[in-house]
């Protein structure tokens, strides 16, 4: 087993967060730059208008307040276990879901909050992030239910319901 020195131990730590800071900064970049069913022109026309600043002002609050959301959950989710402040859970989820953007359908983002905490309590995280993310899928599907329901499509969603219960038992 190699030895480092705490101060270069460290710097290696603070230069692997920055490169991968870095490499996401650069992988959004290259997502929406190489991204040929965006129109840039059009978005800049419409950005222009003042109708359009305040729609997309609305969605920069509404995504900040998301995740706002989310980091108040987090904290609350692990708060009879580990004390975390609001700074540590901001930072927690952020690194996770940085560690999301790379892996498919974001797997990373429970092994991301998991490298938060000690390796014995590795499990326990990912199963909390389990819990956590099934909770809020579960609450997704009975309020958009709800909401199908609302707006006319009830009988469809029966079906759609009823079969995938089918497909669920034959699995």
């Amino acid at each position: 087993m190699i030895l480092i020195p705490h101060k270069a131990k460290q710097f290696l730590i603070l230069l692997i967060k920055l490169s991968i800071v870095g490499g996401a900064f650069y992988f959004i970049y290259n997502q929406l730059a190489n991204n040929d069913q965006l129109d840039w022109e059009k978005f800049i026309i419409l950005f222009k208008k003042n109708q359009s600043f305040a729609g997309i002002s609305l969605i920069l609050l509404l995504s900040v307040l998301n995740r706002f959301f989310e980091i108040l959950k987090w904290q609350n989710l692990v708060f009879p276990r580990y004390k975390t402040s609001l700074s540590e859970a901001t930072q927690q989820v952020l690194g996770a879901l940085t560690a999301g953007l790379f892996t498919p359908n974001g797997v990373g983002e429970y092994a991301g909050k998991a490298l938060f905490f000690k390796k014995s309590e590795a499990k326990k995280i990912v199963f909390l992030n389990l819990i956590c993310n099934g909770i809020q899928m579960i609450l997704s599907v009975v309020f958009g239910t709800i909401g199908l329901w609302f707006l006319g499509y009830g009988l469809w969603v029966f079906y759609f319901q009823l079969s995938a219960f089918g497909f669920w038992l034959l699995a």
